[in-house]
């Protein structure tokens, strides 16, 4: 009871409650609706509801963007990063073989670009891998009757006929 002589304590340590104390009804602890914890660092936005505090329906976000890592929520700990082993793409599509050591993508063996045409420059571009660049160098056609031979659109060509004349 509230009345007369000391104020009575009606705190119940509960932030989900508003404490009061009614001089007819003694200490009252009606619900409420404010922010709290419900002790999950792994959640967002906890609210009192009917007297107790729960989870928000946000959560936290433990996306590293690393895919030699697998991301968790640790509800005391919160994020959590464990690394991961086996394949994955350094973004070099010169490299093949790339793998996840210690967390991080190491790059693997770089490719070989060789279509074994002379009338193309072989190269690799990181972004799109090999590219094979139609060149004009010298070749040689196969035939023994023709002089000046050259790369043309990717073919060998002759660049004239041999004079055959004794």
């Amino acid at each position: 009871s509230c009345a007369g002589g000391q104020l009575a304590n009606c705190a119940d340590g509960n932030p989900c409650t508003d404490d009061a104390c009614d001089s007819v009804d003694g200490c009252t602890h009606t619900p409420n609706q404010a922010a709290c914890s419900d002790n999950d660092v792994c959640t967002i936005g906890d609210v009192c509801q009917e007297g107790e505090c729960s989870p928000g329906v946000e959560t936290l976000s433990c996306t590293d963007g690393n895919q030699c890592t697998a991301d968790s929520c640790d509800s005391a700990a919160g994020c959590l990063f464990a690394p991961l082993d086996g394949g994955c793409s350094d973004g070099n599509a010169c490299t093949e073989g790339d793998l996840c050591v210690d967390g991080s993508c190491l790059s693997g063996d770089p490719i070989v670009c060789a279509d074994e045409n002379p009338c193309t420059s072989d190269s690799c571009d990181a972004a799109t891998g090999c590219v094979f660049t139609l060149n004009s160098a010298p070749c040689n056609d196969q035939d023994l009757c023709t002089t000046g031979d050259h790369c043309h659109l990717g073919d060998c060509i002759g660049g004239g006929v041999l004079p055959c004349n004794d």
